[in-house]
């Protein structure tokens, strides 16, 4: 059983003042809702209770139990986590700026996974691989409270488990690996730019609206949004007079990318061949008799699908006659 300072641990109103002198004035968590700030003042009472155990020479006894088998500090326990939330303030550029973390950091993570979970990002001579050349600056977070900033080469990206990590080379010119949110939100922006760039992203056409009678993307909702950080909150109802389509200059209803491919895909194969000749440039004669209708179809089809989507969608309209 640890001897507990009279003083100090008996007392709860010493206790209290004590562990108070350890908050900050005001805190900034990342997130506001209920669980998300009673997490963050959990984690600060355990914060300021471990470092009042090391200064007082209690080592690892934590829990600090006296002889009826409780803490000294569940009797404050309720009363610091009221203010420290007392003391919280909500900055909404920050929270949007923790938002976008986190859409990147679920991005970039899915693009690993659809990589069997690996991507080297420096450069291979040996098998030509492309290069993350811009130098990231990294969080490394150390011991107490301080949080030190350090610029560093991005190795690879891989995933253990379902978290995202990161191998970076830095100035204590060894390798280290850290959790993919120690990367500041610039560098994880650069960084989902360039797995685009080198065609590691694969976009899901599923999660594109686009019109449904044009297929334009440039198209508009209406919905809800916080008027203090400008976050989406939700869309109003599921009605066409809801949305808006700049090309058509029509109310109109939306389907996803992948679904408006489909439907262009379907009406280019059931075209007849005089459209197909017309349109592609190939021709029914230069393939053999045995197979020609069979190989004609077979390359107008390759031409189609290597256009981009804006080609593709320019032709439907142009000879789409329903």
């Amino acid at each position: 059983m640890i001897t507990i300072p009279e003083n100090l641990w008996t007392r709860r109103e010493v206790l209290y003042k004590e562990m108070v002198k350890y908050m900050s004035h005001c805190y900034f968590p990342a997130y506001s809702d209920d669980t998300s700030l009673h997490e963050f003042a959990m984690s600060e009472f355990r914060r300021i209770r471990d470092t009042i155990c090391r200064n007082g020479g209690i080592g690892e006894g934590l829990k600090l139990l006296t002889d009826n088998g409780t803490s000294p500090f569940d009797a404050v326990q309720e009363d610091i986590l009221r203010e420290i939330l007392r003391r919280v303030r909500k900055d909404f550029l920050f929270q949007q700026i923790c938002d976008i973390q986190k859409d990147l950091l679920a991005s970039v993570a899915r693009t690993v996974k659809n990589h069997s979970g690996y991507i080297d990002t420096l450069y291979d001579e040996d098998n030509g691989d492309a290069e993350f050349d811009d130098t990231p600056a990294v969080v490394f977070h150390r011991s107490g409270s301080e949080t030190y900033y350090e610029t560093a080469i991005l190795l690879n990206l891989h995933m253990t488990d379902t978290k995202l990590y990161c191998t970076l080379h830095g100035d204590s010119d060894e390798n280290i690996v850290l959790p993919a949110d120690a990367l500041l939100v610039e560098c994880l922006t650069a960084l989902s730019h360039w797995l685009e760039e080198h065609g590691f992203t694969v976009s899901d056409d599923t999660d594109i609206a686009v019109c449904d009678v044009c297929g334009s993307l440039d198209i508009q909702t209406q919905a809800w949004v916080d008027p203090n950080t400008h976050v989406y909150i939700g869309e109003t109802e599921d009605d066409r007079d809801d949305n808006w389509c700049e090309e058509c200059e029509e109310h109109n209803y939306f389907c996803s990318l992948a679904e408006f491919k489909e439907r262009m895909r379907d009406w280019w194969r059931s075209a007849d061949s005089l459209l197909m000749e017309k349109i592609s440039g190939l021709r029914p004669g230069d393939f053999s008799s045995e197979a020609g209708v069979h190989d004609f179809a077979a390359a107008c089809e390759r031409w189609w699908e290597s256009l981009d989507y804006n080609t593709q969608r320019t032709i439907w309209k142009n000879n789409n006659k329903e």
